[in-house]
């Protein structure tokens, strides 16, 4: 796979290449709001942690047009 090419023409906004950091940190949060909720018995109190892709380490994504630049499709 040292040869394949990316399909999409998307990329992120910031420097940061993924956003594996705040989704790891966010499941996480989660997970302890529900374990605790579960102990107590309070299952339908317990609220998903909202999603914001602009507070993240890639700050959103953006379409780009593959023709100008083609080395954002390389992987």
């Amino acid at each position: 796979m040292s040869r394949s090419f990316k399909k999409t023409p998307i990329v992120g906004n910031a420097c940061s290449k993924s956003e594996r950091f705040a989704k790891k940190n966010r499941s996480h949060r989660e997970r302890v709001a529900l374990r605790k909720a579960i102990s107590h018995e309070d299952e339908a109190d317990v609220q998903l942690i909202p999603w914001d892709e602009w507070d993240t380490g890639r700050d959103g994504k953006h379409r780009f047009n593959p023709e100008e630049y083609p080395e954002f499709l390389r992987k």
